[in-house]
């Protein structure tokens, strides 16, 4: 797993980096980690609980919209949201794997997801 970090805003106290496609959004003063706008995300995806000690909390906005190289996502417990067209026109995910832990979903989140089989929660 290769990390490379795309911002580094410690004058805010915030970090920005991507891990195997996937970008995360670090924020130290809050203690919260969440998924961003992921435009190298392809294949089989795997969201880190935790990065840097942080646990990872939301799905953002729009996190994947529109990649359609994506086939799976497993989303892991402490997960609360989904943001608003996080997986919108991912037209090649076939599954999805939902924790208990997310208790909100957010308008449009897997939709245009034409391919969509399975949701397992």
């Amino acid at each position: 797993m290769s990390a490379r970090i795309l911002r580094n805003l410690f004058c805010n106290n915030v970090k920005l980096i991507e891990i195997s496609g996937v970008n995360y959004l670090i924020d130290f003063d809050a203690l919260t980690a969440s998924v961003t706008r992921s435009r190298n995300a392809t294949g089989d995806i795997f969201i880190l609980s935790e990065i840097e000690g942080i646990k990872v909390t939301v799905i953002g906005n729009y996190a994947f919209s529109g990649r359609k190289c994506i086939t799976s996502v497993v989303i892991p417990e402490g997960v609360t949201s989904i943001g608003h067209s996080a997986f919108k026109g991912c037209k090649g995910l076939t599954n999805v794997i939902i924790p208990s832990s997310v208790r909100s979903f957010a308008s449009g989140c897997f939709s245009g997801c034409t391919n969509l089989k399975s949701i397992v929660r």
